[in-house]
């Protein structure tokens, strides 16, 4: 199992998660980033700017292992 944390991104402003979640590899932590990324664009529906947010997906080392681009996500099911 890995430490993995979800910092988000908006132009300049990084808001960090200090928690985490423990998952078993890469692959879920992506999974979840998306979700979290779906929700987001949810709330853009509902008249939240969510201007050009990103999710930095970040090991237990502080390194970033990938980006999720919000905006990608839901229009090309891909990110980054």
């Amino acid at each position: 199992m890995q430490q993995f944390f979800f910092n988000t991104r908006s132009g300049g402003v990084l808001v960090r998660d200090y928690a985490g979640h423990t998952l078993a590899h890469l692959d879920e932590a992506i999974s979840q980033a998306r979700e979290m990324a779906l929700n987001m664009r949810y709330a853009e529906k509902l008249g939240k700017n969510i201007g050009a947010r990103q999710i930095e997906i970040c090991d237990d080392e502080g390194r970033t292992v990938k980006i999720v681009a919000v905006k990608h996500v839901a229009d090309k099911g891909d990110a980054s």
